[in-house]
């Protein structure tokens, strides 16, 4: 390796700093590297790069420890020069974590993302102390809330960022008083509670809102659930993504309109509901609907659907709501069979309906109409409900024994470059 030449030992330093998946590890890999050798010291300091993603814990527990914790917080951004960074500060505000001002962000002329981790103590009074820099622009400003924060009092601390992250349990208190219209995305999940109205108030510009694993009071004043008529409609126009995910929600669907919406998904929100608000933005090509029922009304009342996923077990309540002239944009269908209630001869409707040519001696489309360009089946194995995500794959021979649609599906494989049918287990 000594004799590599210095700009390929720079590429595969960044490489694998790169690749490791957290940055508490890639900080480690990056001063493992430095300690190889002289010479691959030098090439890593010359690298600033490999350290641009820095994870700090200022949990202190003697003078000692916070020198040390000091020290190496001014020695890494050293090295980071002006590569934008990635920076995740653990434990602000806890009562044994070191001053915040102690990590001087002044050292990083640019920020790609940056990670705060607070508690209620005193993080509010410590971030308001803290001296940063007003530009430019942060990537990705995220917060790991604890308990309620209230976030009008800081936001506008920090330089303007693009995107917006809220994770954990706390409440992120907004009232709309400050706005900020920098901020493109925002996303909350793993039980945060976020009234969305007020969210949408404070950042007009949005392009993108994402709420995964939310409280129950996610979309309202903390500690209740109001109705969404109590707050005035508001209009986002440049919102296009918007996808809502588990738990019992109230729906706050009725209180905004998006004229450019393209992307919605909705989970937790009645069907009825659901559907008012598909047929009332026509802009929306993808969509994925999660309910049993409700699909005949969506089928006639929806025409610019081009993407659509569903539960195999509604599809089959409603197979002839698939025919043209139900849908007649639709290019890209994929349902989830994870009940294994998708019988063969649904299946084979479906194929002969929405996916064969029109020359083929089977197909039912009719001669103006055009074939979708992809059909996908997922199955999951019936022991496993659903499988986790790392054993789909190990799993795939058991799913081809214990389904029979593998097996009847078979006759249509040799149809698949054509229609681009494709199964997933």
């Amino acid at each position: 390796m000594n004799l590599c030449p210095d700009d390929i030992l720079r590429y595969i330093f960044e490489t694998v700093v790169e690749t490791v998946p957290d940055s508490p590890c890639a900080i480690e890999i990056a001063i493992g590297l430095s300690h190889v050798s002289r010479h691959w010291r030098t090439i890593a300091l010359k690298t600033p790069q490999i350290w641009r993603r820095l994870a700090i814990n200022i949990i202190v527990d003697t003078d000692g420890h916070k020198q040390e914790c000091q020290d190496r917080w001014d020695t890494i951004c050293g090295r980071i020069k002006d590569v934008p960074a990635d920076i995740e500060i653990y434990y602000i505000g806890y009562k044994d974590s070191m001053p915040l001002e102690n990590c001087n962000l002044f050292m990083i002329s640019r920020f790609s993302r940056l990670h705060l981790d607070l508690f209620p103590y005193r993080a509010k009074e410590e971030i308001l102390q803290l001296s940063l820099p007003t530009k430019p622009l942060i990537e990705s400003l995220e917060f790991h809330v604890r308990e309620s924060f209230d976030f009008d009092a800081i936001l506008h601390h920090f330089p303007p960022a693009t995107r917006l992250i809220f994770s954990d349990k706390g409440a992120v208190l907004l009232s709309g008083a400050h706005t900020y219209p920098t901020v493109r995305e925002i996303v909350a999940e793993y039980d945060v509670c976020l009234d969305f109205c007020a969210a949408f108030a404070t950042f007009p510009s949005l392009t993108s809102v994402t709420g995964q694993d939310l409280q129950q009071t996610s979309f309202g004043p903390l500690g209740t659930l109001p109705h969404s008529s109590i707050y005035r409609l508001q209009t986002l126009p440049h919102l296009k993504f918007l996808s809502i995910y588990r738990r019992s929600l109230r729906s706050w669907l009725r209180a905004i309109s998006c004229p450019s919406l393209e992307y919605f998904n909705s989970r937790g929100i009645g069907a009825e509901e659901t559907i008012d608000f598909i047929s009332s933005h026509p802009s929306i090509t993808t969509f994925i609907y999660h309910h049993f029922t409700g699909f005949d009304r969506l089928a006639s009342e929806t025409s610019n659907i081009e993407n659509l996923t569903l539960q195999a077990a509604a599809y089959e309540k409603c197979q002839a709501s698939f025919q043209i002239p139900h849908f007649p944009k639709l290019r890209r269908l994929t349902l989830y069979d994870d009940m294994h209630s998708l019988m063969v001869d649904k299946f084979e409707f479906l194929v002969c309906a929405r996916c064969l040519p029109v020359d083929h001696p089977r197909s039912t489309l009719p001669s103006h109409a055009a074939p979708i360009e992809s059909l996908t089946i997922i199955v999951y194995p019936r022991h496993v409900h659903p499988p986790p995500m790392w054993r789909r794959g190990d799993l795939y021979d058991a799913a081809e024994r214990t389904t029979e649609l593998f097996d009847e599906g078979e006759v249509y494989r040799k149809y698949k470059e054509r229609v681009g049918l494709r199964w997933i287990s």
